[in-house]
């Protein structure tokens, strides 16, 4: 099954032995890769009902996002980092911090229990920082910086200005154009989504 799949390959990615001083982009790509399979493993384990085995799976992809961003605050680590490793790091500090701060108060009390205290403030500006980039995750980045500014921070401008910039790079990927257009109709911005979609980009 997918949930023994992934927990053959977490436990391969726990056998493999690396650290930051002798190969820190490798370190980071190890680290990484074990975080989000352990992530997706807790996600599964709520999908079969299984809650125990999943706070177990966030609190342990926690612990080893929280290390990550502890190495990612050194200066001297941080510029060893390939461009690559360093985004992907990025987003996956972020989205963690950003989605552990969605949960609601009721289970807020259950998080600390694991050991996890999500930061939204620092997920928000390692996503966008990741979204700047315009790097491989650059365009779930915008999409959750999106999410956020439009359910939390009700933010119609914020997000529109993300939106608008993301159909004028990556015109070919359609959630964009979506997103565009229930923007225009939630918000009655007709102009926005016209604009966007003739005037900026050829490929339409």
């Amino acid at each position: 099954s997918c949930l023994n799949d992934l927990v053959l390959l977490s436990n391969q990615l726990g056998q493999i032995s690396t650290s930051p001083k002798t190969n820190v982009n490798l370190h980071f790509e190890n680290e990484v890769t074990k975080a989000e399979c352990i992530l997706y493993k807790g996600l599964l384990n709520i999908v079969l009902n299984n809650k125990w085995h999943a706070f177990l799976c966030f609190s342990e992809s926690w612990r080893i996002v929280h290390r990550l961003e502890g190495l990612l605050s050194k200066a001297k680590i941080k510029a060893q980092l390939n461009t690559e490793v360093l985004h992907r790091t990025l987003f996956v500090v972020g989205t963690f911090n950003l989605a552990f701060s969605f949960v609601p108060a009721g289970l807020l009390k259950w998080l600390k229990f694991i050991g996890i205290s999500a930061n939204k403030e620092l997920g928000l500006a390692h996503l966008r920082s990741c979204w700047d980039a315009k790097f491989i995750r650059s365009l779930h980045a915008a999409l959750l910086v999106c999410y956020h500014h439009l359910e939390f921070d009700l933010d119609a401008e914020k997000a529109c200005e993300i939106i608008e910039s993301a159909l004028v790079q990556f015109c070919q990927f359609p959630l964009f154009s979506w997103i565009g257009a229930m923007l225009s109709w939630r918000f009655t911005q007709v102009n926005f989504f016209i604009f966007c979609a003739i005037a900026n980009h050829p490929c339409f």
